[in-house]
């Protein structure tokens, strides 16, 4: 199964110079944790969490809205391409210790996303599923470090080919 046949097609976005108060209200409009950020050019830049924003305001003494996009994200995003199978997505996932995977075109377009409940909702116990049982056991461990407050450091993967 690909990358393509799981994610997510419909996803908000915003952009660097978006502030703050208008990503945690496009969060909240959109009952989403993360939102990938689009740059000038409209291409995938990078990606904000709600653990982002929080932490954001937490270590400063700004209002919302005069924190901008580009004053909290890092310069990098950790994709797929849309036609790389799941194990590959999810190997990505827990390499780089991400719930959520942008998912690009062969122009490195955004086309979609995957995240971490895609596989658990798509993948049901006793059958045959999208994910083989080493897999499942990745995702599982994830899940559970994320609930003790665990996290992996993030590693090196090589680059996905592009297409």
């Amino acid at each position: 199964m690909k990358a393509k046949d799981l994610m997510s097609r419909s996803v908000v976005t915003c952009r660097m110079d978006d502030n703050l108060a208008e990503v945690a209200a496009l969060m909240w409009a959109e009952r989403c944790g993360a939102l990938p950020v689009l740059g000038a050019d409209g291409r995938l830049a990078s990606m904000i969490t709600d653990r982002d924003v929080a932490i954001a305001l937490g270590t400063r003494n700004l209002r919302a809205s005069d924190v901008l996009v580009h004053q909290v994200v890092l310069s990098r995003v950790f994709t797929c391409a849309e036609h790389d199978e799941m194990e590959r997505a999810l190997s990505i996932m827990v390499a780089q210790n991400v719930r959520r995977l942008p998912v690009i075109d062969g122009e490195a377009a955004l086309v979609g996303i995957l995240s971490i409940d895609d596989f658990l909702l798509h993948t049901q116990p006793g059958k045959a599923g999208v994910l083989s049982l080493e897999a499942l056991e990745a995702v599982k461990t994830i899940v559970e470090d994320r609930q003790r407050g665990r996290s992996h450091p993030p590693a090196e993967l090589a680059p996905t080919p592009q297409r």
